[in-house]
């Protein structure tokens, strides 16, 4: 989890390929036309689990990370990038586990969802039997999230995923803005976004509350998904 922290990765930098070389690839999720990486576990699972490789720093290359008190951050100037740091690390542990779903780790999010907009307009077909778009991908603790510009998920789907994480602490929230799930509204019925514990995202002040990524991670894998509500 450090060590990934330490790529700087704006959209199509030598530091994103590096990172995705590094940690992605060896998963043997493979690319699309875009650049999205796509690798599916298990059958006829109706689950997109969602995350984005690419970081808002404004220099490519690696930078210093400091795990103390709990939390991990950096002095670059720049910012941590635990956006979306956090969540590749999570999906990278679901996979090493085995849980089932469609995973895709998105490209150039950052610079407006273009990974994900992509695959909702040339590639839509490969969407077809989810129900479920869950982003790793949202600042704070415990929102699970039910609005992006509009609402894209309901709130009956967001308690029930909260249940499914118990003993965390999870909650419905309509107060989110954007990740790539959005680009899939309409498209797959609930489309939603997780909170994984960073907090000033995009700010060289960002920071990462080790503990909640860790734990979000544990419970995540062993969660049981077949009481996930589609409304």
């Amino acid at each position: 989890l450090c060590t990934m922290h330490t790529y700087k990765r704006p959209a199509w930098s030598k530091g994103e390929e590096a990172f995705i070389k590094r940690y992605i690839a060896p998963t043997g999720a493979t690319p699309d036309d875009f650049g999205n990486y796509w690798l599916t576990l298990g059958t006829a699972s109706p689950i997109m689990w969602s995350c984005h490789t690419d970081t808002v720093h404004k220099t490519s290359g690696t930078q210093r990370v400091m795990l103390g008190d709990g939390c991990l951050t950096t002095d670059s100037g720049e910012c941590l990038g635990a956006d979306d740091t956090a969540g590749c690390w999570i999906m990278l542990q679901m996979i090493r586990a085995g849980v089932p779903g469609t995973y895709v780790f998105h490209r150039a999010e950052e610079i407006g969802g273009k990974g994900s907009e992509w695959i909702a307009e040339h590639t839509p077909e490969r969407l077809n039997g989810l129900k479920f778009a869950i982003a790793f991908d949202r600042k704070g603790c415990e929102d699970i999230i039910t609005d992006q510009y509009g609402n894209t998920a309901s709130d009956e789907f967001a308690r029930s995923l909260a249940d499914a994480l118990r003993p965390m602490d999870f909650h419905p929230s309509s107060k989110g803005i954007f990740t790539d799930t959005q680009n899939y509204a309409g498209m797959i019925p609930e489309c939603s976004n997780i909170a994984v514990g960073y907090f000033n995202a995009h700010q060289p002040t960002e920071f990462l509350l080790v503990n909640h990524v860790l734990r979000l991670a544990k419970a995540i894998i062993a969660a049981d998904m077949s009481g996930l509500v589609a409304a």
